[in-house]
């Protein structure tokens, strides 16, 4: 007998569900996304104005406890992702969900407190153009990436070691172009991961979501989100 029981939150396309329901699971996913987003760049704001009226030293003498902080939210992420009871439980997900966005939030504000509300601002705006062109291209993207996960891994795996490679090379020899190299590097990471993450939500594959794992999709994109809006502070430096 085939068992269709959901692992790390998909099934196979040939369970039986209702487009009306894969639809709000859809815009589920999306709202709580947005949701977490906006809150993410309001935190940055609210932080940059309060650190220029006081000190941004008070957030960088903390570097240590904010990466730790960093570390515990991916962490409590890894945790909710393999274990689909939590998700699926009502109270505990929603506290987990929090957690994670917190502690994801508050670990980047070691980036942004040196930066300006404008580079903020333009960084979010690009990443969430980005984000919509991809979410567009899913709907005409004639490959179902669902079907070729090992490849995708295989992929992945090797453009992560280029980017290891591109900032070793930029931390040794101190070269400005390998950094521009990393951050192309991790753009091209992060786009097929997110085109596949999309697929799934969207039931357009041969694996989709389950329609009860819209916090752990939303959170998903959430990482996609963080992962192309990261190299941004990069114009700090100018």
């Amino acid at each position: 007998m085939t068992d269709f029981r959901p692992k790390f939150g998909s099934i196979k396309k040939d369970t039986e569900e209702d487009p009306e329901d894969r639809r709000y699971f859809v815009f589920q996913v999306f709202a709580q996304f947005i949701t977490y987003a906006v809150f993410a760049l309001l935190q940055w704001l609210s932080l940059v104005a309060i650190t220029r009226l006081v000190d941004h030293h008070i957030i960088l003498s903390n570097e240590s406890a904010m990466v730790v902080l960093f570390f515990m939210g991916l962490l409590f992420f890894l945790v909710f992702a393999v274990s689909p009871q939590l998700r699926h439980r009502v109270c505990a997900n929603w506290l987990v969900t929090l957690v994670v966005v917190e502690a994801q939030v508050l670990a980047i504000s070691l980036l942004c407190v040196r930066s300006h509300y404008i580079l903020i601002m333009l960084g979010f705006v690009i990443v969430l153009v980005i984000m919509i062109v991809v979410l567009i291209a899913v709907f005409y993207f004639p490959i179902d990436l669902t079907n070729y996960g090992t490849l995708l891994f295989m992929y992945s795996c090797c453009i992560f070691v280029l980017c290891i490679y591109c900032l070793i090379f930029c931390v040794v020899l101190e070269s400005t172009w390998a950094f521009y190299l990393f951050i192309v590097a991790q753009v091209c990471l992060v786009l097929p991961i997110m085109t596949y993450h999309e697929q799934t939500i969207l039931g357009k594959g041969e694996v989709r979501s389950s329609l009860h794992d819209d916090k752990f999709c939303a959170l998903l994109l959430f990482h996609d989100f963080l992962a192309l809006i990261l190299p941004s502070f990069f114009w700090n430096v100018w």
